[in-house]
């Protein structure tokens, strides 16, 4: 019976697509989407159609290990055909268009991007994985005072000025031209 009050995650097999020249075109699935399956265990169920969204079984992660872009949508449009809500998770690599399927992503375009189904995901922070330094941390204050009173201005100005936060304050935006 499906819960209506849960998440439910039907997990599809990992899939191993081939062309017509039985090559092999998803690629092998990564450490970090095995992760991704495996923190979606708990909330698996055995039935597609008792799940609120469907976990693919190719790693659409990187779009940039498919052979080619076409072969990525052609796997991803082969998916869409057999199941509902599937949820595809891309960290590199941009989608063309827009599929059946929710797009969780860091790289979309906002004329793709659908509003109250896809999801936007922070940028890959791939580089600082491999970095063993302490990262800097360091905290900034944008203060767009556009159409602010002076009182308010100055009560900023007060509060935040001699913090050790670095303060921003932009009093107006003026647009750029285009001198090209």
């Amino acid at each position: 019976m499906l819960e209506y009050n849960s998440l439910s995650v039907y997990i599809q097999p990992l899939l191993t697509v081939v062309d017509e020249n039985d090559n092999v075109v998803t690629p092998v699935p990564s450490t970090e989407f095995h992760l991704i399956r495996s923190l979606l265990r708990p909330y698996s169920v055995s039935d597609p159609q008792q799940a609120c969204v469907v976990f693919p079984g190719v790693d659409f992660l990187n779009l940039h290990r498919f052979p080619s872009m076409e072969m990525a949508h052609a796997v991803a449009a082969m998916i869409s055909d057999r199941f509902y809500n599937v949820v595809i998770f891309t960290l590199i690599g941009q989608w063309r268009h827009t599929f059946r399927q929710i797009l969780a992503s860091s790289v979309t375009s906002r004329h793709t991007y659908r509003h109250r189904l896809d999801i936007s995901l922070p940028p890959f922070p791939g580089f600082l994985l491999s970095q063993k330094e302490k990262a800097i941390v360091r905290h900034n204050l944008l203060v767009l005072s556009m159409n602010a009173s002076a009182s308010f201005k100055e009560e900023c100005l007060k509060e935040f000025g001699n913090s050790q936060d670095s303060m921003f304050d932009v009093p107006q935006c003026r647009y750029m031209k285009n001198t090209g």
